[in-house]
């Protein structure tokens, strides 16, 4: 998202075909965001701006070192404040203006204002790292600042990138440098993700290599014939379009990104030539898109998710209202802040880092004072009740106790049996109440024994949330646990009634659940037969060859929209219709 120029040690050209790349990604990106049907990759098109950000960075910075032997860092930082403070800090004073109209001031405010600071500084997506935050998952989706993680990578690269750059020429192996970086970096992408999801989305070191492979190609233009370069420029153009299309590819897919990665640097370092793609890419239209897609990937991820968070339920009819005035204001920021900004002459760098810096805390100011905000509202006496009063709507801390059995729900408390089990994941608590009430009602021994995100499947294990391709082994532990705590007590159970979001389980269509499901081998279950036949299936017969009677309950309803916020913004609309959740459940009841 920046500079358009040649690479190599070459004077620097403008090459409109590569604002016209970042058009075809940020569209990609947007409309992936909106969730239009058939976008569900379009989330790759922040690895074509790593690629390009990698390129035209390494090429200025090689020319410099060519020309004058070394690299004024000063000049350099207050060309990137320059170029990326004004139309960050005027779209972080807009979305905090719309954070304090329609944000709900108890946790929506003092979240963004949190995110905001870290935003400003550039390191948010090591907070959303370290956050624990799952890139397509619902409390991602609900975060407006969420898009500033790739800000935040780039940035760090800029920290590192020119004392990089300086130290290759000088051993005079740029091209061998680069291409060591890349390598370490994809073979460490390759180790962590396994290991940890979001490390491998989320952070430089393991993104690193997608900014190498663009300066690769800055330090070594391709010399070749024109009908090669047409030919290698329109395969290059070709697979991006084609990987940006290709449908559902969950992030982070790491072997998508490297064909989408090489499809870039292969157009960039021979789109030059003439072409039938780069003529395309060229058209007016298509380079005005690319460059305002900096200022349009900042505004329009902030208002898809405020107009969600504050128009539900009928979010899912309001995504392309959002993304147009996105486009209005990306036009208006590029034409009066960021333009402007990008001609001025820096004749003192250290002023402008200056006002950068200064821009910067002031932004991080803004931050505080909405969480301070947020955080003083809540501490009102009359917002304390409140939330003192919902605490009282669960008022046993039914947390996972299988040592000794779950939690007691009866009216006596101590050792009751025989007892009846209620055994399940979180979504089992909302039959809590109802037969917290039987057993008071009836003197009967009720026991609670759930374990968030880990249905009672004895043949079937999710995902382990940052590790996809291995089971859970907290939920292996806590079934293989409850198990042997069913078989030594069966004697003093009088039935156990089986409780889940079946729907999340049985909808193996990753646009609508994120987990997979291993059996007791490691192997993913691919159908949605096979999730009940081998999971529920095994825990029936368990049950069975123990003695002990089973009632499966259907799941609970589930809305598209998180129900407290929703009561607290339109208590009046917080509804859905019977048909849509009965179509929700319809697999999972087929299923049972």
């Amino acid at each position: 998202m920046n500079e358009t120029g040649a690479g190599g040690n070459g004077p620097e050209v403008y090459r409109p075909e590569i604002d016209g790349l970042r058009a075809l990604s940020i569209l990609a990106v947007v409309l992936y965001h909106a969730r239009v049907p058939g976008f569900q990759a379009g989330y790759l098109g922040v690895d074509v701006f790593f690629v390009i950000s990698g390129f035209l960075i390494s090429g200025q910075l090689l020319r410099e070192v060519a020309i004058t032997g070394s690299i004024d860092l000063k000049r350099f930082y207050a060309r990137r404040v320059r170029r990326i403070v004004p139309a960050f800090v005027a779209m972080a004073v807009g979305t905090s203006v719309l954070a304090i109209l329609f944000l709900l001031p108890l946790n929506e405010q003092r979240l963004f204002g949190n995110a905001l600071s870290r935003a400003a500084l550039f390191y948010y997506n090591v907070a959303v790292w370290r956050g624990g935050y799952d890139y397509g998952a619902v409390d991602a989706q609900e975060q407006p600042l969420m898009h500033t993680w790739s800000l935040g990578v780039e940035e760090q690269f800029y920290l590192v990138w020119p004392l990089m750059c300086l130290g290759v020429t000088r051993i005079r192996l740029p091209l061998a440098s680069f291409v060591g970086i890349v390598l370490v970096s994809l073979v460490g992408a390759l180790w962590v993700l396994p290991r940890d999801t979001d490390a491998a989305f989320f952070l430089l070191p393991f993104r690193a290599w997608e900014l190498g492979l663009g300066a690769c190609v800055a330090a070594r233009p391709c010399s070749t014939s024109p009908r090669s370069a047409a030919v290698g420029a329109l395969a290059g153009a070709s697979l991006v379009l084609v990987i940006l299309l290709s449908g559902a590819i969950r992030p982070p897919g790491l072997a998508a990104q490297l064909l989408v990665a090489l499809g870039s640097a292969s157009f960039i370092a021979l789109g030059a030539s003439p072409n039938h793609a780069s003529s395309l890419l060229r058209a007016d239209p298509i380079v005005g898109l690319g460059r305002m897609s900096y200022a349009w990937y900042l505004w329009h991820w902030p208002l898809l998710v405020i107009a969600r968070l504050a128009t539900f339920p009928d979010a899912h009819g309001f995504e392309y209202g959002p993304l147009a005035a996105g486009l209005v204001l990306a036009a208006v920021t590029y034409r009066w802040i960021e333009k402007p900004a990008r001609q001025l002459r820096i004749s003192d760098p250290l002023r402008v880092l200056a006002w950068g810096g200064g821009a910067i805390i002031f932004t991080v100011l803004i931050g505080a004072t909405i969480e301070f905000r947020s955080k003083r509202f809540l501490a009102r006496p009359e917002n304390t009740a409140f939330v003192a009063r919902l605490g009282r709507t669960q008022p046993l801390p039914c947390e996972t106790q299988i040592a000794s059995m779950g939690c007691d729900l009866s009216a006596k408390a101590g050792d009751t049996y025989p007892a009846l089990l209620l055994w399940g994941d979180s979504f089992a608590r909302a039959l809590s109440p109802a037969l917290s009430r039987y057993a008071r009602d009836s003197g009967s021994a009720v026991r609670l024994l759930v374990q968030g995100a880990c249905p009672p499947l004895l043949g079937a294990v999710p995902a382990d949330r940052n590790s996809p391709s291995k089971p859970d082994g907290t939920c292996r532990a806590s079934l293989q646990a409850t198990r042997e705590q069913l078989r030594r007590n069966a004697a003093r159970i009088s039935g156990v009634i089986l409780a889940g979001r079946w729907p999340t389980h049985v909808a193996r269509d990753v646009s609508k659940t994120l987990l997979k499901m291993f059996d007791r081998r490691d192997h993913e279950i691919e159908s949605t037969s096979a999730v009940f036949s081998i999971g529920l299936g095994e825990t029936l017969d368990f049950l069975k060859s123990l003695g002990i009677p089973a009632l499966v309950v259907g799941a609970p309803p589930a809305f598209p929209f998180e129900v407290p916020n929703c009561l607290l913004r339109q208590p009046d609309r917080c509804f859905v219709e019977r048909s849509w959740e009965e179509a929700a459940r319809a697999g999972a009841q087929n299923a049972v």
